[in-house]
């Protein structure tokens, strides 16, 4: 899938700018799945694919921020 990383790269700023927005939304890959499916439904062009599907919404809630792990715990230098 040619412009893969250029297209992930896409979403998440569609991601935080939705975040920005005040609205929620869920990077999905799963329904990939059924990617003929889709493309008849979304009327996709012959030679193109469908890379993600993005649900964006009203939030129903909104979670404090998690801690983040320390910079020690997740790598170690060698040497």
């Amino acid at each position: 899938m040619p412009g893969l990383q250029s297209v992930s790269a896409a979403i998440l700023n569609m991601l935080f700018t939705v975040h920005a927005l005040g609205y929620g939304s869920c990077w999905m890959k799963g329904p990939i799945v059924a990617q003929e499916a889709f493309k008849n439904l979304a009327w996709v062009r012959e030679g193109r694919f469908i890379a993600a599907l993005l649900s964006v919404g009203e939030p129903d809630e909104s979670p404090p921020a998690r801690g983040r792990t320390p910079l020690d715990e997740l790598m170690r230098t060698v040497g």
